[in-house]
């Protein structure tokens, strides 16, 4: 994914830049193909941005974070009480009173 990550990037990159200098030439155009050419410029950087922020890895480690705490939160409860009974055997069977 980072190679085609790189790859795109380097399209827009050259796309700009034939674009960047192609602007030069419309300055002595009329008005319309000037504003035409920079609308472009301005629409590839946004592409450029929104490429470039794309995440690297095949899943977003912020929503991956947030499934394995969420996920097994409700699990807690019912471990905590299955672990208390256990605990409490294995004391009993020690001869450990613990009530």
């Amino acid at each position: 994914m980072k190679r085609a990550k790189e790859e795109s990037l380097h399209k827009i990159a050259r796309q700009f830049r034939a674009e960047y200098s192609g602007i030069y030439t419309s300055l002595a155009e009329e008005t319309e193909a000037f504003k035409k050419k920079s609308e472009k410029i301005q629409q590839l950087r946004a592409l450029y941005t929104m490429t470039d922020e794309l995440p690297v890895w095949s899943f977003d480690v912020k929503t991956f974070r947030r499934y394995l705490l969420t996920v097994p939160a409700p699990l807690i409860g019912i471990l905590s009480g299955i672990f208390k009974k256990l605990l409490i055997n294995l004391f009993n069977q020690q001869g450990i009173k613990l009530w």
